[in-house]
């Protein structure tokens, strides 16, 4: 029963994972004729990556190594290591683990040794980016902290020029409690949005922020600037909004980040305190410089954040 326990723990997240629409959407499939996907491709390519999976499995299965305690929590705890040793290691590259796992050049120290570097050295995320407007993420990254946007004073010729998410609770070390006037100087930040066509009831309110991390497998992120859809279908979208920035006429230049489009501010910042100050953007077309017609004075830019 404890095999059969442990054969389930081990293949519910693989098969999860198969399932996925992100896995299917990632294979290459051959169109047909009509131009749509080849139906018996997309079947056979899902059959190969469930044995394949199984596979390696069964092969682990095998390879199981019993805790030096021998107690039923250092049992569990094992199963536990090597479900997510397979389902988050492993999945990223299928002949790897087949090979890893292959009884006729792996052994029991191998696997030990590879769920010990695992788990001190766990293998690397995907892309991570800050959610401007929400302290939340979206379609499976994982929150990493919430805070609100900061940055440097507008008037200021010194300082940052990007806009930062700072978290709720600092941390400090050894400090020095004079206020000193040789310092780079940060300011909580306010949405400038008195004329906007969208946010208007957050004018001079602080936005809150999140810093995510996507699922390994979209490991580059794209700031897609003019456009509220992502590249094609390929891409999958963090989140769409309005493009924004420091004012043209103002000393302090900042980044161009990307606003959600249903925004919130954080609790409590209502009025203004100027600081670090948002935008929104407008393309200025000319002849011979950004095309008129596709773009047009005036219009706010919207934008995307992607990854893939």
């Amino acid at each position: 029963m404890a095999a059969f326990h442990l054969i389930i723990c081990l293949f519910s997240p693989l098969l999860f994972s198969v399932v996925s629409p992100s896995t299917l959407a990632s294979t290459t499939i051959a169109p047909d004729e009509t131009g749509e996907p080849n139906l018996e491709d997309l079947v056979s390519d899902f059959r190969k990556e469930l044995a394949d999976l199984k596979d390696i499995v069964a092969l682990l299965q095998n390879r199981v190594i019993t805790p030096e305690d021998g107690s039923e929590t250092g049992r569990q705890q094992h199963a536990q290591d090597v479900r997510d040793f397979v389902a988050k290691y492993l999945l990223r590259n299928r002949q790897s683990a087949l090979s890893l796992t292959n009884s006729s050049v792996a052994s029991s120290e191998d696997l030990s040794s590879t769920l010990f570097t695992y788990h001190t050295n766990p293998p690397s995320g995907g892309a991570v980016y800050t959610h401007w407007g929400r302290d939340d993420c979206v379609n499976g990254s994982e929150l990493v902290y919430t805070g609100m946007a900061t940055g440097a004073y507008y008037t200021h010729t010194g300082g940052g020029v990007n806009y930062l998410c700072l978290p709720h609770e600092p941390i400090y070390s050894e400090i020095e409690t004079t206020a000193h006037g040789s310092r780079s100087l940060l300011y909580s930040a306010e949405l400038e949005t008195s004329t906007a066509p969208h946010l208007q009831s957050l004018h001079d309110q602080t936005p809150a922020c999140a810093v995510c991390r996507a699922p390994p497998n979209r490991p580059t992120k794209l700031l897609l600037p003019g456009r509220n859809e992502c590249p094609s279908s390929k891409w999958r979208l963090e989140y769409k909004g309005y493009l924004m920035s420091s004012c043209y006429t103002h000393k302090t230049r900042t980044d161009f980040v990307c606003m959600d489009e249903d925004a919130e501010a954080v609790p409590g910042t209502t009025g203004s305190q100027d600081g670090a100050l948002f935008y929104m953007v407008e393309a200025r077309c000319s002849a011979g410089g950004i095309q008129c017609g596709p773009y047009v004075n005036g219009y706010e830019l919207t934008c995307a954040v992607c990854t893939i």
